[in-house]
């Protein structure tokens, strides 16, 4: 066993003394959903972006069961972007084409596969495959997080290497570590202590993306041309979280400095983090289309 592994399992027994909270992940129990769910879901921050457009899409839709028949809705629209902006309230072309994409992708992975419903081919299809594997979806902005998430989703005992659980892992053993180390490393450990894999996945997530009552529930600062101010200060700036980054969607003309760091419950800089310099930031470009400005919070 490695010095890092054991370092893991060391912290996964400290912040989970008395094991794992059982089966609180779940998937939407409709295929068409889950995969909106996991395009969607792409950094982005899920209880405030994702989780609401799949919810709403799931009452105004509820004869779409397959996959096929959310292609053929999709098709019905003049582009898969217009589409995404009637009806998931989102303008962005390269994500509804990863969406296209993922979903003939999993029409085509199960055809050879046999199963009373497309639930029980996709499962089959997610448990068959490995991370590794990623690489054979083939659609642009889908990688190794997205396709582990789908996994998971579509019922197979995976964990995704996202933000929170590179974040995690990276902690414990006390050096940065990449996505496919942070995911190796957590399944070895899991094997390990016997714990269900989707189960761990969803139990860092909840800590670190929704925080816990006991523990540290990360907030933002933000200072625009030295002064430090709150969101609603800025009404004509929408500030979306993505991964470990703020990023903004500005109006025409915009013209700020800014910069940010991530603080802990009492108000002190997070050590992993560190205050970027102050950009100048500009923008000419139609109101509400969205730039990725990094408002500078970057890890060490």
């Amino acid at each position: 066993m490695t010095v890092q592994l054991q370092r893991l399992i060391y912290k996964l027994q400290e912040v989970f003394p008395g094991g794992l909270p059982v089966g609180k992940s779940t998937n939407w129990g409709v295929p068409p959903l889950d995969v909106l769910d996991c395009v969607l879901s792409l950094n982005r921050h899920y209880d405030s972006f994702c989780l609401p457009r799949v919810q709403n899409f799931k009452k105004r839709h509820p004869e779409i069961e397959s996959l096929q028949a959310l292609l053929s809705f999709i098709r019905s629209y003049q582009s898969p972007l217009e589409f995404s902006i009637q009806e998931l309230d989102y303008r962005d072309e390269a994500r509804a084409e990863t969406l296209v994409g993922v979903l003939n992708y999993l029409v085509a992975a199960q055809r050879s596969i046999m199963g009373d419903s497309e639930a029980d081919r996709l499962l089959q299809w997610a448990d068959s495959v490995k991370p590794q594997d990623y690489v054979s979806v083939g659609v642009r902005g889908f990688g190794l997080a997205g396709f582990q998430y789908l996994r998971m989703l579509l019922g197979a005992q995976a964990a995704k290497p996202d933000v929170h659980i590179q974040h995690f892992v990276s902690d414990a053993v006390g050096s940065e570590v990449g996505d496919p180390e942070a995911l190796s490393l957590l399944e070895e450990a899991c094997a390990i202590l016997k714990w269900p894999l989707t189960d761990l996945d969803y139990a860092v997530w909840e800590k670190l993306a929704r925080g816990s009552p006991s523990g540290d529930n990360w907030t933002y600062r933000l200072e625009v041309n030295g002064r430090p101010v709150k969101m609603p200060e800025l009404p004509e700036v929408e500030v979306v979280e993505q991964g470990r980054c703020l990023y903004a969607v500005l109006p025409t003309s915009t013209r700020v400095e800014y910069r940010c760091v991530q603080l802990d419950k009492n108000g002190r800089p997070y050590p992993s983090w560190r205050i970027s310099k102050p950009r100048d930031l500009s923008a000419r470009t139609t109101r509400g289309q969205e730039l990725a400005l990094q408002y500078g919070l970057l890890v060490t």
